[in-house]
This record gives C-alpha cells, sequence and structure tokens, in this order.
C-alpha cells in the first residue's frame, strides 16, 4: 500500500520536555500550563512525558508553541514532530497509512477528538452491521444452559488512532464517505504492480468478467478479495483467470489452497486445461507431489499449508499481531482439515515468496488452521473463494478480516436467470416425525 507519510516514526515514541533553565515566574506558571495540558510528570526522568497522540489534536498546537517558545529542553524536538503531522494531514480530517509492524493492518489517524468518538461508537456497537468492527459471539453456558453473548473487537484502538485488519479497510472508506470527511483514501493502493487482463485465457461468461474486474479492483486497493459464487458457478476459472492477470513468476509464484487432495488434483487439472504447462504447476499432497523447478503455481492442501505455517511462525515468534483467539472457529471437525501434511518445505518456500494466495472453500478461515497461514503470508495478495462465505457464529467478520471483503457476489437466482443452472424443484415429504431437534 503506498502511503504519503512518515507518520508511524513520529507517532512511534514519547516525547519529553522539561526545564532545563531558571524561567520567570510567568514564564514558568506558562510552562506548567502548556505542559500539563500535553502530558504527566514522569519522577524518573524529572520531565514531562508526551504521548505521540497529542500530536493529532489540532488543539495542541498552541501548547506546543508555547513550550518551544519558552526553549524548554524537548520542545523543538516535539514542535518538529508536530509540523510533520500537519504537512501529512493537510487539510485532511482522518490519514489512514499501513501498518509498519504488521502488514496485515492499517492505521487510522483522527484529528478531531469528536470524529474519533464517532468512529469508535460506531464499530464497537451492534447497531452499525454494515460498518462494524466488532464480533458478536454467541457462548454457550451448561451451567445456566443458556448462550450469552462475547463482543470481540477486531480492531485496535489508541487515542485518535485505531488499527484495523486490512481487509476490512472497505468499512473504514465508507465511514469516512457517509460522514463526509476529507482523507488520503483515494490515493490508497496496497497493490502497486499492473494486472495484464490481455494474459487471460479462461473463456469467461458475462458475469465471471465483472467479477474479475471486480476482485482486481479490490486486490488494488487493499490487497485482499473475497468472492461470494455458486455452486457451478465456476469459481476455479474465475480464480485461475485472477491469477494469470497477477501474473505470477518463478520468483513469485500463486499458491492455491484447497481443502483436500481431491480439490487439489482438480486445480492442477484446471490449469493444465487453461495453458499452464506441467513445468508451471508443483502441487504437494500427503500422498503425491511433483516440483519442478521453475514453476509458477503451487497448489496444496490445508493441512500442509498449516504445517508450513507453524513452522514460519516458529521463526516469527514475537512479531505477530493477532486477531484475538476468541474469534477462532470452535469446532474442526470437518475431515478436509485433518488431512495428512506433505513434504513442507516447497511450501514454506512459497508463503514467503507468493505473489498471489488463493483459498478455495473460503468459509473455513475462521479456523486456527486456516488462520495461521495468513498470520505469517502477510505481503501476498489473497483471493478468497466461497460459495457461502458467512457464519452462523456471526465469525464472518474474520473472513473479511483475512481474506477482503466480498468482492462480488454471483448468487444461483443470476446463473438460473442466465440459463446457466437448471431450477432446482423441492419436494416437501412428510415422516411424520415432529418435535424440536
Amino acid at each position: 500500500m503506498s502511503s504519503p507519510i512518515s507518520l508511524e516514526d513520529v507517532l512511534n515514541r514519547t516525547y519529553y520536555v522539561s526545564a532545563r533553565t531558571r524561567l520567570s515566574d510567568e514564564d514558568f506558571e506558562k510552562y506548567l500550563e502548556a505542559a500539563r495540558a500535553l502530558g504527566r510528570w514522569n519522577i524518573e526522568t524529572r520531565a514531562w512525558e508526551i504521548k505521540p497522540t497529542v500530536l493529532l489534536n489540532p488543539a495542541s498546537r498552541k501548547h506546543i508553541e508555547t513550550l518551544a517558545s519558552l526553549g524548554v529542553a524537548g520542545a523543538n524536538e516535539l514542535k518538529q514532530a508536530l509540523e510533520e503531522v500537519e504537512r501529512v494531514f493537510g487539510d485532511r480530517d482522518v490519514v489512514v497509512a499501513l501498518s509498519g509492524s504488521n502488514e496485515n493492518y492499517v492505521n487510522v489517524y483522527f484529528r478531531d477528538p469528536a470524529v474519533y468518538e464517532r468512529f469508535i461508537r460506531g464499530v464497537a456497537t451492534k447497531d452499525w452491521r454494515e460498518g462494524g468492527l466488532t464480533i458478536y459471539k454467541r457462548v454457550y453456558d451448561p451451567a445456566a444452559r443458556s448462550y450469552t453473548v462475547k463482543e470481540i473487537p477486531l480492531y485496535r484502538a489508541s487515542p485518535m488512532a485505531v488499527s484495523v485488519p486490512r481487509g476490512l479497510l472497505p468499512r473504514v472508506v465508507r465511514f469516512i464517505q457517509s460522514n463526509n470527511l476529507r482523507s488520503n483514501v483515494d490515493s490508497i493502493r496496497f497493490y502497486e504492480g499492473s494486472f495484464d487482463l490481455s494474459k487471460v485465457t479462461v473463456p469467461l461468461r458475462d458475469y465471471q468478467q465483472r467479477v474479475l474486474l471486480n476482485m482486481l479492483n479490490q486486490l488494488a486497493l487493499i490487497g485482499e478479495a473475497t468472492v461470494m459464487a455458486a455452486t457451478g458457478s465456476g469459481k476455479t476459472e474465475m480464480g485461475i483467470a485472477a491469477i494469470q492477470a497477477i501474473q505470477p513468476s518463478p520468483s513469485s509464484p500463486a499458491l492455491v489452497i484447497a481443502p483436500s487432495k481431491d480439490l487439489v488434483m482438480q486445480w492442477v487439472n484446471r490449469l493444465k486445461k487453461y495453458g499452464f504447462t506441467d513445468n508451471d504447476i508443483a502441487y504437494v499432497t500427503s500422498d503425491a507431489e511433483n516440483i519442478p523447478p521453475n514453476y509458477r503455481v503451487l497448489v496444496t492442501t490445508y493441512a500442509t499449508a498449516h504445517k508450513a505455517a507453524e513452522e514460519l511462525k516458529t521463526a516469527m515468534k514475537g512479531e505477530e499481531v493477532e486477531i484475538p483467539k476468541e474469534a477462532e472457529e470452535e469446532e474442526e471437525d470437518e475431515e478436509e482439515l485433518k488431512e495428512p501434511a506433505g513434504d513442507t518445505s516447497p511450501v514454506v518456500k512459497a508463503l514467503q515468496s507468493a505473489k498471489v494466495i488463493v483459498i478455495d472453500e473460503a468459509h473455513h478461515i475462521p479456523a486456527k488452521t486456516v488462520r495461521d497461514i495468513f498470520s505469517v503470508a502477510r505481503k501476498p495478495l489473497r483471493i478468497a473463494l466461497s460459495a457461502t462465505p458467512w457464519r452462523n457464529d456471526d465469525l464472518d467478520l474474520v473472513i473479511y478480516a483475512y481474506a477482503g471483503e466480498i468482492a462480488d457476489k454471483v448468487p444461483s437466482s443470476e446463473l438460473i436467470e442466465k440459463g446457466y443452472l437448471v431450477p432446482a424443484v423441492i419436494f416437501m415429504v412428510p415422516t411424520g416425525v415432529s418435535g424440536n431437534f
């Protein structure tokens, strides 16, 4: 994501000011008033400790200028930091920037405390479902024999700033637009490369062309896109078309992750059908693998990719910023998540160098098995494909946090209307059995 700011350097430190020289009584009162308005006295350093978030509040300028005019120690450094913040913001109300510590997140900085409070109220309540950043998970209490609702925020708030999962950035954009706030979101681009539609050899239906364009537009913005498309819509074809437009290479391959060995081989066969050769395609499962030296696409199972991600997590220990563990799927009893892993070495390499990750059956993302993959592979573009990217337990927000909001939908009704699917006929069969099951 392009960022016009060095805000990370300015706002990731604490500032200290103190009067090292004697001041007149009048100047000393000015010094105390300004320092108290900005921070608190630190008895260990014998200086006023000032958190960088005060730089985001325009009301702080007069106090910082007072300290600078009095010549107190540290005031000039604080004033320079303020000038950098003001240069970055200009006349903007909000600035969005990629987090320097974890590229799974974006940081949102506010100038107006009232706007900041309005944003926090909006994303933290159940009333604003379209823009909310909080999960409301039903948890069963066996003792009370009832469910309680647990609130799990997916954002991290600090004064005048909020850290948001990258995939949920469109919700921040909607807040900015609905409140007519001035910001830099129009210039935000996670992916600064280009997509080449001339490389697409997959014969796409009309709706598939639309989905591809919307998918690529969202990938450019936030690097993530979820596609919700009914069974029979050709999700694999749309995924392959996106891979072709993104143009993976041997040094930056595409990594496709599917739940089962059968689906891995289905992807391999479809890739071959649409122009990829045996030398272009690598695959790894528990009982089969093919790793040509210059492959451009590697296809593997959830289990193998998860094992590779665990190896990387060990090396990255202490660097991770995780979505809360409470936002995990509680049961991981799907058979496809329990398959044995294959050789992880080529998959570890692909996780580190992939240009794009495509995950099939993306409704499994809330499972720890799948989430771990994205938590270590922060830089690649991400495409999530599913007929049902939603959850009864409200964890669909985790899907969008890790893989982007839904870029486009292809419902079965559209496929039936266009003649691509036969309408279903439903027969109701009386069983004579009743009750609450």
